[in-house]
C-alpha cells in the first residue's frame, strides 16, 4: 500500500490524474490523503470532487481535510456567513461552469439574497447533496504516525492542543516563515502556494504549487510532481536535487 499526500487541487482534475497515474495509484488498494482546497482556480472543480468521492467509495483509508475554500462553502451552507465570497471573481465564475450553471444566472440569483436561508438555498443550487456532504465530512487536521496534517500548517508558538479548526484551514504565515521548533512534530501541508516546486524545510513540507500539482509518497519520502520530475528527500527533510 502506498500512502500519498497531495496538495490543493484547486480544480485541475487533469494534473491530478497525471499525477496518481504516474505513480500507478490504485483507490481500492492505496492511501490517499488529500490537504483540502479541492474547488476554485481551476476549471475542473465539479470532476475533481467527483474523483475523490468514487476513491472514498473504494476504500475507508482515503482521508480528505478541509481547505479555507471548502470552509467559506460550508459557512454559507450552514448559515454562518452572509455572502458568498466563495464564488469571487474568475476563480469562483469557473466553479460554476464546472458544476453547469450559467454565471450570469448566479450573479442574478446572488442579487437577491435576503437572508441566511437564501444563501443556504444559492449554495444548493450549485453544488449537488453529495459534494455538499463531501465537504462537510472533511476534518480540520489528522495524524498520520508522528507526522502531523491540516491544510495551512500551524499558528506559531501555539501548542497543537490550543488549535481552533480556523486555524488550520487559514494558517499564519510567521509559521511558514521561521523555523520550527525541535519539539513541534513533522508536519506537512497546504495553502502557501509555491512557484515551481513545494517546500521542504526543518519539520515542515508544504505540498501547494501554483503551476503543477504534486504528491509525497510517504514511504519512498519522494515528491513527484504532474511534469514528471521528482524529488527525494533526505531523513532531515531536505529535497535531495538531481
Amino acid at each position: 500500500m502506498k500512502t500519498i499526500i497531495i496538495g490543493d487541487i484547486h480544480g485541475r482534475y487533469n494534473q491530478l490524474r497525471v499525477v496518481l497515474d504516474l505513480i500507478n495509484f490504485d483507490p481500492t488498494r492505496d492511501r490517499l490523503i488529500c490537504l483540502g482546497d479541492y474547488l476554485n482556480y481551476g476549471p475542473d472543480s465539479q470532476l475533481v470532487v467527483n474523483y475523490l468521492i468514487y476513491c472514498g467509495k473504494q476504500s475507508p483509508r482515503h482521508l480528505f481535510l478541509r481547505g479555507n475554500h471548502e470552509s467559506t462553502v460550508l459557512d454559507c451552507w450552514s448559515g454562518l456567513s452572509l455572502r458568498a465570497g466563495f464564488l469571487d471573481l474568475d476563480p469562483g465564475l469557473r466553479t460554476i461552469r464546472s458544476y453547469g450553471r450559467d454565471p450570469d444566472e448566479a450573479a442574478a440569483r446572488s442579487r437577491k439574497i435576503a437572508d441566511r436561508e437564501g444563501l443556504k438555498e444559492f449554495v444548493g443550487w450549485i453544488f449537488p447533496s453529495d459534494h455538499l456532504e463531501f465537504f462537510n465530512a472533511t476534518v480540520p487536521c489528522a495524524w498520520l504516525d508522528k507526522i502531523f496534517t491540516s491544510h495551512a500548517g500551524l499558528i506559531r508558538d501555539l501548542p497543537i492542543e490550543a488549535h481552533k479548526p480556523d486555524y488550520y484551514y487559514w494558517g499564519d504565515r510567521s509559521w511558514v516563515d521561521t523555523r520550527s521548533p525541535d519539539d513541534q512534530p513533522p508536519v506537512v501541508c497546504g495553502h502557501w502556494h509555491q512557484p515551481e516546486e513545494p517546500l521542504v524545510d526543518y519539520k515542515k513540507i508544504l505540498m501547494a504549487v501554483q503551476d503543477n500539482l504534486a504528491v509525497l509518497w510517504l514511504e519512498e519520502q519522494t515528491i513527484i510532481n504532474s511534469e514528471g520530475i521528482s524529488w527525494p528527500i533526505d531523513p532531515d527533510w531536505q529535497l535531495v536535487k538531481k
